[in-house]
C-alpha cells in the first residue's frame, strides 16, 4: 500500500510555484513475503528527482520515499506514483495517479511595499530634487 503528501519546505500543504517542495510516498509491504528491489518513481512535470530506491521491506514494514521538486508553474497537475518490487512470487508494479495543486506566489505584500514606495518618493520629490541640485 501507499499515502502521498506534500509539503513545502516549512511543512505547510500549501504549495507555492517558485518555492521547493517535497512528495513524499509511504510505500507499504502488504504482503506475506518480504518486498526486495523496491523502486519508486513519481511522473510529473516538474523539475526534480523523480526516481527514489528503498531496497528491501519486510512484511507490515514502511518507508518513506522522498522526492524533491520546484516547479515555475502554478495550477492543477496530473502525476503518478509506480512502485516496483520483487517478492516470492516474481515481480511487481503498483501505480496510483495523484493530484499536484500549486498555487501563485502571494505578492500583494510585495505590491503594497512597493506602492507605499511610490507615495512617499511623490510627496517627497520636492525636497529630493533641492537635496540633488544642491550637491
Amino acid at each position: 500500500g501507499q499515502s502521498i503528501t506534500m509539503s513545502d519546505e516549512s511543512g505547510s500543504s500549501t504549495i507555492v510555484a517558485g518555492t521547493p517542495f517535497l512528495i513524499i510516498a509511504r510505500i507499504e509491504n502488504v504482503g506475506h513475503g518480504t518486498a526486495d528491489y523496491i523502486t519508486a518513481t513519481v511522473d510529473c512535470p516538474f523539475n526534480g528527482a523523480t526516481q527514489a530506491f528503498l531496497g528491501q521491506l519486510e512484511r507490515n514494514e514502511d518507508a518513506p520515499a522522498v522526492f524533491n521538486f520546484v516547479t515555475s508553474k502554478s495550477g492543477s497537475f496530473a502525476c503518478s506514483l509506480a512502485v516496483n518490487f520483487t517478492d516470492d512470487v516474481g515481480t511487481h508494479q503498483i501505480s496510483r495517479d495523484f493530484t499536484v495543486a500549486v498555487n501563485t506566489p502571494d505578492l500583494s505584500g510585495a505590491i503594497v511595499l512597493i506602492i507605499v514606495a511610490l507615495v512617499v518618493l511623490f510627496i517627497f520629490r520636492k525636497r529630493v530634487i533641492k537635496i540633488v541640485r544642491g550637491k
